[in-house]
């Protein structure tokens, strides 16, 4: 419809008058609904929520499989996270005795204690950021897909809200459109 009405408003322009043929395609258009690109909704939907763009356009083990990896990623992560802290725990506990103890050999004990304590919370440390680095790959991933995939069944691409940008022929105008279902 606006490649139409353009074409009109350059042979006004001009001073010409259009050909019929364009006018008769004017008064057959009634409104033309402006679809936003389903792509960019799957991607919209994959930046918030894992796996909701695949499952958008259709793909929905391809969603489950985003949705649930990072479900398992983000719970391995907790584990090793209460481990470390777990860790902490008994370095700090271990750290305290140290101080105050007086025993030669308890020294020594806690000492050994404290370090492997010490060494386990730096083990931790380094698969919590490995796990992270890895979420935030497939998150990454999962957004890449989701904008390459297409909408297997076309009325998945219309968008379902009641508001939309439309071509009033009637007011030669685009305009802002809200329709409600009555059904």
């Amino acid at each position: 419809g606006f490649i139409n009405e353009i074409e009109i408003m350059a042979w006004e322009l001009m001073g010409l008058k259009p050909p019929d043929e364009l006018k008769i395609k004017k008064d057959q258009i009634s409104e033309v609904i402006i679809i936003s690109d389903s792509r960019y909704v799957a991607l919209k939907r994959s930046l918030l929520i894992p796996g909701s763009g695949q499952r958008y356009s259709g793909e929905k083990l391809w969603g489950w499989i985003w949705l649930g990896s990072e479900i398992a990623i983000g719970a391995l992560a907790y584990s090793e996270y209460t481990t470390y802290k777990s860790s902490l725990n008994n370095y700090n506990k271990y750290q305290q005795q140290y101080i105050q103890s007086k025993n030669p050999d308890t020294i020594a004990f806690l000492k050994i204690k404290s370090q492997e304590s010490r060494n386990e919370m730096i083990s931790k440390d380094k698969k919590i950021t490995n796990l992270l680095f890895t979420f935030a790959g497939i998150w990454t991933l999962n957004i890449i897909q989701a904008y390459f995939l297409f909408p297997q069944d076309p009325s998945l691409s219309k968008s379902n809200s009641s508001l939309g940008l439309v071509y009033n022929n009637f007011l030669k105008q685009p305009e802002l459109s809200l329709s409600i279902a009555l059904d």
